[in-house]
């Protein structure tokens, strides 16, 4: 199965793309029609990502923001930052997934706007 970001065997220059996105010249990856999330900014190891949250497509039993769409607001968002700076390789230009999840505090995320600003630290 193939989609269009993996269908060419051309290394897949992910701020080309980004910057595609934004300027309305293709369309944003799949998973951000179907959670609804928009880019509103992107550049290498850094992106900002948005969801207007709602009840009907995003809220747990609770009746508040399923964490798991805040996860995927801020997959969608860390990778098209860090992804951007990393060199091509395999074939396809990607190079990695990325999530890291860790709860320090839980706290009830209404529902709402949510931006997810997504930077990459220098390494140490």
């Amino acid at each position: 199965m193939s989609n269009a970001l993996t269908a060419t065997a051309e290394p897949l220059d992910l701020a080309a793309r980004c910057r595609a996105i934004l300027d309305g010249r293709v369309a944003p990856p799949p998973i951000a029609g179907l959670i609804g999330f928009r880019v509103l900014s992107c550049e290498p190891g850094r992106a900002v990502f948005e969801l207007n949250t709602d009840l009907e497509r995003h809220a747990n039993p609770m009746g508040t923001v399923h964490g798991g769409i805040l996860c995927d607001l801020a997959d969608a968002a860390m990778g098209f930052a860090y992804l951007q700076v990393l060199a091509v390789w395999s074939g396809l230009g990607i190079a990695a997934s990325t999530s890291a999840v860790a709860t320090e505090r839980a706290a009830v995320a209404a529902l709402g706007l949510w931006s997810i600003h997504a930077e990459m630290a220098a390494p140490s």
